[in-house]
């Protein structure tokens, strides 16, 4: 019976031996699945944090391009506003040439169909001649334009 405890005290500490190394690869397979895990969380994070961090910036780009895309739309529709205006302005002016051009040719017209009324103005001076000598005839030394 003693031989018999003995063997049964020896397999029971196999067993013990057996199970604590289970135990040990267990628990150091364990901490190796932890350290596996918190380097994957980290990673995460940082990718979280990237992807946060882009979608700031690209929510950031989208309000610019709609100010943007707003901006250009006004100017558009003032280019748009003042090419009308010009072409309105250059209309009025054609209009305004014709009728200058018309009454241009009326008056030629009319003045061909008839003799001129009117005399060529004098460019003499018709300030007094002075007595002196020294003044040529028919000019005075006055100085003035002749009035016309």
């Amino acid at each position: 019976m003693l031989r018999e405890r003995e063997r049964h005290i020896a397999l029971l500490d196999r067993e013990l031996a057996t199970k604590n190394h289970w135990l040990e690869r267990a628990l150091s397979e364990h901490e190796s699945l932890m350290a596996q895990f918190a380097a994957q969380k980290d990673a995460l994070d940082r990718s979280n944090q990237w992807a946060e961090t882009q979608n700031r910036e690209l929510q950031a780009n989208r309000a610019r391009i709609a100010e943007l895309q707003d901006e250009l739309s006004q100017e558009q529709h003032n280019a748009t506003q003042m090419a009308a205006d010009y072409e309105s302005k250059i209309s009025s002016l054609e209009q305004d040439l014709g009728e200058k051009t018309k009454w241009a040719r009326d008056v030629d017209t009319t003045s061909a169909s008839k003799p001129p009324t009117w005399s060529r103005p004098s460019t003499r001076c018709t300030t007094p001649k002075p007595s002196s000598k020294n003044v040529r005839p028919g000019r005075c030394d006055c100085n003035r334009s002749p009035k016309l």
